[in-house]
């Protein structure tokens, strides 16, 4: 496997990465399902604490891996914290660790540079840390999710709910 990032819209055997995880997200769906205590899914049945929390790990994490693929549109959104502003030449990029709710802040992170538009960039990058520090002392996620197009950041906003 080389280490060229591309995404299979097409097979022979009708085989994408959209479907794929559709049919995983299904999967995990159905056991989390099994696994709960009742149709809200929001408790485990007793005995099947572990398996439950898994289902629900796992639930989240191909939601967040479908949601990162591109639209009809070639757009992906991300969640995470911006790391670092970083102006090079005439452009400003940012250094972008997507997290989960299960993984954040780790080694294993998955780190991005994206260019930023000069708008954001005006708008973000002098009160980015005010505003998480802000989050913080209001006991809200000190998250954004930025949405993307072709490597560049076209709109950041705060998460407000993040599990």
């Amino acid at each position: 496997m080389t280490g060229v990032a591309e995404y299979l819209e097409y097979s022979n055997q009708g085989n994408t990465r959209r479907k794929f995880l559709k049919e995983q997200l299904m999967m995990q769906d159905h056991n989390l399902f099994c696994y709960s205590n009742n149709l809200l899914l929001l408790d485990p049945k007793r005995g099947y604490e572990k398996q439950w929390e898994s289902a629900m790990e796992k639930v989240r994490l191909v939601t967040q891996m479908f949601n990162e693929l591109p639209d009809e549109r070639g757009c992906c959104a991300f969640v995470g914290r911006i790391l670092e502003w970083v102006h090079c030449d005439a452009d400003w990029f940012v250094k972008f660790e997507v997290v989960s709710p299960e993984r954040s802040l780790r080694q294993s992170s998955i780190l991005y540079f994206f260019k930023i538009s000069d708008e954001l960039e005006r708008e973000w990058q002098h009160t980015y840390d005010g505003r998480m520090k802000e989050r913080t002392d209001a006991e809200l996620p000190t998250l954004v999710k930025a949405k993307v197009k072709k490597a560049c950041i076209y709109g950041l906003e705060c998460v407000d709910q993040w599990d």
